[in-house]
């Protein structure tokens, strides 16, 4: 990368956002494939101050163009047509601003992969192959955790983080320079925004795989403005192979966890889970393997804080819809239930 320029923009002088200035991230052609640790350093040091040139000139630009908005309102007809020009000027310069900063983020993306360097966008092989090391970490950090909670760290991690914010066991083998591309997502044009979304999804499938092949899956809960990341066992279903008695899965009615549960209900399961003598922890465990959800969904339904609508008099109308389905159900596959 060539010299880059480092703004100071704590004034209000307009010429700080002349075109000159805007040529910050015009070089595009670094040097992908070095042969040194010390020349990967130099370059990635040079990336990082266009980087953070750049998105202090586009936040910058962001809180002018926000001031210009407001200014706009107590202005008569002349001032406020300067104002609309000025604004549109700031704008589009934001936007190339913005445009450079994206393609920047795309070539750091290119040189990390050609000379395999770890950080938060790496690629699904490069994580792969940095995948022992993270795990030797976060048990070094978390003596108490095993893999699982490694797995689920990481997904949380990834599935959640919109910002790129800093993980503190990707910190220890991220380099120094690498480490402060943060809060770029919203600097990202269409198309670099959707191929970081792809990048970071597949390493999502990966840890999903890596989940299940310890037998659990994902569920994500939705807990008022949160999202909570739940593992919860596999539940292996046995069905005869015999061509007379197999069964046809297509053939089952798609029921929602609250139908089946009903199903459970009806057949008197439900009760016989309340009226144990144990825990109501327990109680909710043993629900959740029997319906394969997360402990926190079996606690609600047992204890009937499951909400089917927000609304408390179409809750009621929608639980007596699925009583009567499953009633129905019943009936036509002749099912009868002891008194």
């Amino acid at each position: 990368m060539g010299d880059n320029i480092v703004h100071d923009f704590s004034g209000d002088d307009e010429d700080f956002l002349s075109e000159e200035e805007l040529e910050f991230l015009e070089d595009s052609s670094p040097k992908y494939i070095l042969d040194s640790e010390e020349e990967i350093n130099i370059e990635l040091k040079n990336f990082s101050e266009a980087y953070h040139s750049g998105l202090s000139l586009s936040n910058s630009l962001e809180r002018k163009i926000k001031r210009l908005i407001k200014k706009s309102h107590v202005l008569d007809d002349e001032e406020e047509e300067k104002v609309r020009k000025k604004f549109l000027d700031l704008s589009n310069k934001m936007v190339v601003c913005n445009k450079k900063i994206s393609e920047l983020i795309r070539i750091i993306y290119e040189f990390c992969e050609a000379n395999d360097k770890f950080w938060c966008y790496s690629s699904v092989d490069v994580y792969k192959s940095n995948y022992s090391v993270l795990k030797v970490i976060f048990s070094e950090k978390y003596p108490i955790s095993n893999e699982l909670d490694f797995l689920k760290s990481e997904y949380q991690y990834f599935y959640l983080n919109k910002e790129n914010k800093v993980n503190v066991v990707h910190k220890e083998i991220t380099n120094k320079y690498l480490n402060g591309f943060l809060y770029f997502n919203s600097k990202l044009d269409f198309e670099n925004d959707m191929f970081f979304s792809l990048v970071n999804q597949r390493k999502i499938d990966f840890i999903a795989e890596e989940i299940k092949s310890h037998g659990f899956q994902i569920e994500a809960l939705q807990d008022g403005d949160e999202i909570k990341i739940n593992l919860i066992p596999i539940v292996e279903s046995f069905i005869d192979n015999d061509e007379d008695t197999s069964l046809n899965l297509s053939q089952l009615p798609s029921y929602s966890l609250a139908e089946r549960y009903e199903i459970l209900v009806q057949l008197g399961i439900e009760n016989i889970i309340s009226k144990l003598d144990t825990s109501k922890n327990s109680k909710n465990m043993l629900l959740g393997l029997i319906m394969g959800v997360s402990v926190e969904n079996a606690k609600k339904l047992l204890n009937g804080t499951y909400k089917l609508n927000p609304d408390k008099e179409k809750a009621k109308i929608k639980k007596a819809e699925i009583t009567n389905e499953i009633k129905d159900f019943m009936e036509r596959n002749k099912i009868k239930l002891n008194k």
